[in-house]
């Protein structure tokens, strides 16, 4: 540990880091001036903090060497913020839902965030606060492309895979070279692949009494696809879904009349509108298994992945 900075010479906080004053600060100054043991550990373990954070390493976004890696909370600041102000209360430690952190290279860092995050937030942010939204064509193909991303980022984010046969599974080094072909693929592209389906649905006011209603048409399950995702920001639900161009079809077709949730992706219309048809509050204790609520509001916050067998 460094020496404590001593009273002949003043200190002051700048940026984070402690900056030493020159000798001949005025006199009385240096108690002013001088920070507090609390004051001086609380920087220095601040800057060993961001020392660590961006050490060298593999970027576990896209798999190259970064001599600086910065560090990533998947479930975006903005939504977080959304949650924060919402929440009556902000849960103690304010990291409600809990940071899923990746290590990322600056390129798939602020990269994706230019071409994914930033375009999609002032689109998402209305419907997580549970306005009704129209969206035209483009800002589908947005939305699309940033659920499927933040798919991806999950589950490279953490260590095993959810999958309906065998459980949690290692996300073995195959499964990681795969998933970052797709984040590839899809900053190539800027849109999902085909086969996936996004569907959108705000939670509204409960209404007790009222019958569940799954969200998957008859005949669905987890086989069916390659890929499922029932996630939550606030009060909206994005509900993904990965399969064969023909399943896609027929899930699409066997889901046109539920006014719950919107079909943004792919578009069958130059325009949809999200709400103002909502999912009754009190249904989002029987998405425990697959989704993450707030347990005092019902909020949504976070990602609930599952694919048939490791991938």
């Amino acid at each position: 540990m460094p020496p404590i900075p001593r009273c002949r010479t003043a200190t002051s906080k700048r940026g984070g880091v402690l900056i030493r004053r020159a000798r001949s600060a005025p006199a009385g100054a240096c108690r002013s001036m001088c920070p507090t043991m609390d004051q001086w550990l609380e920087v220095w373990c601040s800057n060993l903090n961001l020392v660590a954070r961006r050490r060298p390493g593999e970027c576990r976004l896209c798999g190259k060497h970064a001599d600086v890696l910065e560090e990533e909370d998947i479930f975006p600041t903005w939504a977080r913020n959304e949650l924060r102000s919402a929440l009556a209360e902000s849960p103690v430690d304010g990291q409600w839902p809990p940071r899923v952190v990746l290590r990322a290279c600056a390129d798939c860092n602020r990269g994706l965030g230019r071409e994914f995050e930033d375009p999609a937030a002032p689109v998402l942010k209305p419907l997580a606060r549970g306005e009704s939204r129209t969206l035209d064509r483009a800002e589908m193909e947005v939305v699309a492309g940033w659920s499927w991303m933040k798919d991806i980022e999950y589950i490279l984010g953490r260590p095993v895979l959810w999958t309906q046969r065998e459980g949690q599974t290692a996300l073995t080094d195959a499964s990681l070279a795969y998933w970052r072909g797709r984040l590839a693929e899809l900053r190539a592209t800027r849109k999902p692949p085909e086969g996936y389906v996004v569907r959108l649905a705000i939670l509204g006011s409960p209404q007790e009494g009222a019958a569940y209603e799954p969200f998957a048409p008859d005949g669905w399950s987890q086989d069916s696809a390659y890929l499922t995702s029932l996630n939550g920001i606030g009060l909206l639900i994005i509900q993904g879904i990965h399969t064969t161009p023909a399943n896609a079809i027929q899930f699409v077709e066997a889901t046109r009349n539920d006014l719950r949730a919107t079909s943004v992706w792919p578009p069958l219309q130059r325009t949809v509108t999200v709400g103002p048809t909502t999912v009754p509050l009190d249904h989002s204790y029987l998405w425990r298994d697959e989704h993450s609520f707030h347990p005092e509001s019902g909020l949504g916050g976070g990602w609930r992945i599952r694919v048939p067998r490791g991938t």
